[in-house]
């Protein structure tokens, strides 16, 4: 019984929602089977023992005699049909649904008095309204539309305002939806390697564009038309500038859902131009994941991403914003899943106690590490033990750990190919690096010149993706600049 449709779709409620779907059940509007609701209260007394519970059991406390497995699976069927009426009736209660059954319903029985009242309370409202979201444009149709059927029904005077006001209001919602469904496609083209056919989104953003006056002053759609710019021009780096600016400057103006999506979109371009271009786009994708935790759009039923989580560490300590990043540490620590907690804390706090000079504390954290089932922290703390390394000047030492951690890397099997390969170029390319830095005293100034330049050379040129390249292209830079403080890096 345990794994029914029922009794798995009934843990999904809440323990509000549970009691309700109860009154739901003995309300004799929507059921009059006795043994229906018999069924529910069994249930509801027994809600912290439903694995336990099996269906003779439940028969027998319902039904005296044999037990007839028809009698209590129709019984499941009843509820779970009532189920289904439930979860309509609580999605049905929003301020649009509503009004438009109400004005439906006045409509067809000619209760012309009530559907006056009702239409000019939600115009009333729509015109008090700020947010204008999908919803809002929704509402706007609907009353425009019944309000015009009220007009036509009761053959009075022609009037142009309700159509023309339905027609505007249907070109805007379409307007927004295409325009939102493009963007989620364009990005999970980017995140999942995928095509899609976008439809008419040329023909859109050109209607977009010819009425250019008119629908910027709709930040919803003004928005979700910057975000498709920087996916369809990433080029041009202004677009996302801009975006973040318009997003900064308005995100009072947009619903919750909306906001969580506009954040998501342009947070994963952000990070792939960061990857590209730390330099210019670090202090503005860190921007935007502050905007983000200052809207609370970070925490899902309670819950913020690990990866959320590191990566704001990971920029503030970038910028050097180590106060923030102590703050953060601390303060979203409890919104972890308890799966990732351990591992995601112990890292970002040696992110911040590395970009501190705090190595020997770094290690220690990193130390405390377990890599039973997040192998993704596995490869970021060995990267991280390599730089602290280095920082160190702990140049032995770091070569054995290269070693290892070229052997793991070979016998893993968990962590995606293309990770693989990005960091086992790392290692490769780091681990010439410090033989090279072991060898300068016994080669010579002019010969360590000339190789560490070559290894330079061939670091930059090279086609194959290495993970944390940047990072390794500045400490040849310094090593470069620290030795021979004349020569002009190019590159």
């Amino acid at each position: 019984m345990k794994n029914s449709k029922l009794i798995v779709s009934l843990q999904h409620l809440t323990s509000s929602e549970l009691r309700r779907f109860g009154e739901f059940v003995q309300s004799p509007f929507f059921n009059k089977h006795q043994e229906t609701t018999q069924l529910f209260d069994i249930l509801y007394e027994e809600k912290d023992r439903w694995e336990s519970l099996t269906k003779e059991g439940v028969f027998s406390r319902i039904y005296s005699g044999k037990y007839r497995e028809l009698k209590i699976n129709t019984l499941m069927f009843n509820l779970t049909e009532l189920l289904k009426k439930f979860l309509v009736q609580l999605e049905s209660n929003d301020r649009g649904t509503f009004v438009r059954h109400l004005l439906n319903g006045t409509l067809k029985r000619n209760m012309w008095k009530l559907h006056n009242s009702i239409s000019a309370k939600e115009f009333s409202e729509l015109e008090e309204t700020e947010i204008k979201d999908l919803s809002y444009f929704n509402r706007l149709y609907n009353v425009h539309f019944f309000t015009d059927q009220s007009v036509v029904l009761r053959r009075k005077r022609f009037s142009t305002e309700y159509l023309a006001g339905e027609g505007e209001a249907l070109d805007v919602k379409f307007v927004l939806q295409k325009l939102k469904i493009s963007c989620d496609m364009l990005n999970r083209m980017v995140v999942l390697n995928c095509e899609f056919d976008l439809g008419m989104l040329n023909e859109v953003l050109s209607y977009v564009e010819s009425r250019w006056d008119y629908f910027k002053n709709n930040e919803i759609i003004n928005i979700y038309y910057k975000i498709l710019l920087t996916f369809l021009e990433p080029d041009n780096y202004e677009h996302y500038f801009n975006l973040v600016d318009y997003f900064e400057q308005n995100r009072s103006k947009f619903n919750k859902e909306d906001l969580w999506l506009l954040f998501r979109f342009a947070i994963g371009k952000g990070i792939s131009f960061l990857n590209t271009d730390e330099d210019n786009f670090i202090e503005v994708v860190f921007r935007l994941y502050k905007a983000a935790l200052e809207e609370g759009i970070l925490i899902k039923n309670n819950e913020i991403t690990h990866l959320d989580y590191k990566n704001i560490i990971v920029l503030a300590c970038g910028l050097n914003k180590f106060d923030m990043a102590e703050s953060i540490i601390e303060k979203y620590r409890p919104y972890l899943p308890v799966a990732f907690r351990k591992n995601t804390y112990n890292f970002s706090r040696a992110v911040l106690y590395h970009k501190q000079e705090k190595y020997e504390e770094a290690l220690l954290l990193l130390s405390k590490m377990k890599f039973t089932h997040t192998f993704f922290y596995q490869i970021n703390a060995k990267i991280l033990q390599i730089k602290i390394f280095y920082d160190l000047e702990e140049y032995d030492l770091l070569l054995s750990f290269l070693e290892s951690f070229r052997l793991m890397l070979m016998r893993n099997k968990k962590i995606s190919a293309d990770r693989i390969k990005s960091t086992q170029n790392l290692v490769f390319f780091t681990k010439k690096f410090v033989h090279l830095l072991n060898s300068r005293m016994v080669i010579g100034k002019k010969k360590f010149k000339e190789e560490l330049e070559k290894l330079r050379d061939e670091y930059v040129t090279t086609d194959k993706p290495v993970i944390s390249n940047k990072w390794l292209l500045k400490c040849m830079d310094q090593t470069l600049e620290e030795h021979f403080p004349q020569r002009e890096v190019e590159g």
